[in-house]
């Protein structure tokens, strides 16, 4: 099952451009940057929600799709996609911003219209929501609760440019769905953190996972738990150094169970060059040891990995930034037969020509294959984007985009088989957005 296209529809152009440029790839990382919006764009999508105590937004997506797909042995159960389609897409969040307590919720729902078959497809529907609470100047609980239906995605090979954040349900555009079958995913997450001296910060976090197909595939449902404690010291006033510990299980096709133990070490820095710029730069290595238990042989069973990741931002002024990351990971994803192993990039430019317009570019490639001896797997992918948007009002906006997605699979041996081995899509889509702000509170007090 794999996707193409890249955040075409408005919720993902939004959510991406705001959230990857406001916070950084993860929670170490996670900071905010000075670059990306004027003082007073004219589109309210743009407006910053965190000036706020209360909002409510309604926002809405139409565009027309064009797509050449290249599907190599396409099989039988799989139609091929129209050329020609609309995407839909509708969604609402809402964030209250108190001085103790923030809650985040969104919803929404992406559809495809199909000039093959005339029908409009629902293609995901998703909703999130999540707290976070200060019980004391350095004790912080956040809870974040997602549940989504969606086509079978593997995007999550690339490496995010966005950090998680309460309310927010990460699921690709509608273009992404190219294939049966559909799949629940619900994920739960707890954090805690606490100051224990006036320079460092223990966090411990609790993530849950579960995910199941909608249709008989052969494929069990995912099922993943981690268990991760960091330590967090600040030794300069732009350094800080992170040592952390994590365990993962998970449960995968052929009753392969998979616990995970690595451990971690980092350095994050962020420099404030001037007004306008600013530079941050993140790093960490790990060591993880893999022991998949349904296998028999001790040198199958227990498997070393050396990983890491690195991550660079930089505004280039008040209106532009550009950021960039790469990573070396070991992950869980819906299809493959175990813990997949895999190197990828991603990188970004985004900025307002003027108050009215702003540009988006956007890259990112993976390749590696899953860990598993039974069922190897290896696997090469990319993509890309290129978006031009116009505010013809505070509400109203026009883009134009070009998208680009590329993946293949060795030997003709896919995580499911319903996927082509091989898949190249480019496109080109032009739509409308629409956003409309329906609640404001007052002015939030600590927003910059």
């Amino acid at each position: 099952m794999l996707i193409f296209a890249l955040m075409v529809t408005f919720v993902w152009s939004v959510a991406v451009l705001i959230t990857a440029f406001v916070f950084l790839p993860s929670a170490a990382f996670a900071q905010q940057t000075g670059a990306g919006r004027p003082n007073n764009p004219v589109f309210a999508g743009a407006a910053n929600r965190a000036a706020s105590t209360q909002t409510l937004d309604l926002s809405a997506s139409i565009a027309e799709a064009y797509d050449k797909n290249s599907l190599v042995a396409l099989p039988e159960t799989l139609a091929a996609p129209a050329p020609v389609h609309t995407l839909l897409n509708g969604t609402m969040d809402y964030a209250r911003n108190g001085r103790h307590v923030k809650v985040a919720a969104s919803g929404g729902s992406n559809a495809r219209y199909d000039s093959n078959s005339h029908e409009v497809l629902g293609v995901s529907h998703y909703v999130g929501g999540g707290f976070s609470v200060d019980f004391a100047r350095q004790t912080m609980l956040t809870v974040n609760q997602t549940v989504a239906y969606t086509p079978t995605y593997l995007y999550q090979l690339f490496p995010s440019l966005a950090a998680p954040t309460p309310g927010t349900v990460n699921v690709p555009a509608a273009d992404y769905a190219l294939t049966s079958p559909s799949s629940y995913a619900y994920g739960t997450n707890v954090t805690f953190s606490h100051g224990l001296t006036k320079r460092g910060t223990f966090t411990r976090d609790s993530p849950y996972g579960y995910a199941h197909f909608t249709s008989q595939t052969g494929f069990p449902g995912l099922k993943t738990y981690g268990e991760g404690a960091h330590f967090s010291l600040r030794t300069t006033r732009n350094t800080a150094l992170r040592f952390g510990y994590r365990f993962g299980e998970g449960q995968y096709f052929g009753g392969i169970r998979t616990t995970e133990h690595s451990v971690d070490v980092g350095v994050d820095y962020r420099r404030q060059l001037s007004p306008t710029r600013g530079i941050t730069f993140g790093a960490n290595v790990s060591s993880s040891l893999l022991d998949s238990k349904a296998l028999i042989e001790p040198a199958q069973r227990q498997q070393y990995r050396v990983g890491g990741n690195l991550l660079m931002a930089y505004d280039l002024g008040r209106t532009w930034g550009i950021q960039g990351t790469y990573s070396r990971t070991v992950g869980s994803i819906l299809g493959f037969s175990g813990p997949v192993f895999n190197d990828g990039a991603s990188a970004s430019l985004n900025g307002f020509l003027n108050r009215r317009l702003d540009a988006s570019v956007s890259a990112g490639y993976s390749t590696g294959g899953g860990v598993s001896v039974l069922y190897p797997t290896t696997f090469r992918t990319y993509t890309g984007d290129a978006r031009l948007r116009y505010a013809l009002a505070t509400r109203w906006a026009v883009y134009a985009e070009y998208v680009y997605y590329h993946y293949a699979f060795s030997h003709n041996v896919q995580p499911l088989p319903v996927l082509s081995p091989q898949l190249d899509q480019s496109g080109v889509r032009t739509g409308l957005m629409l956003r409309f702000p329906l609640a404001r509170g007052n002015r939030n007090p600590t927003a910059n």
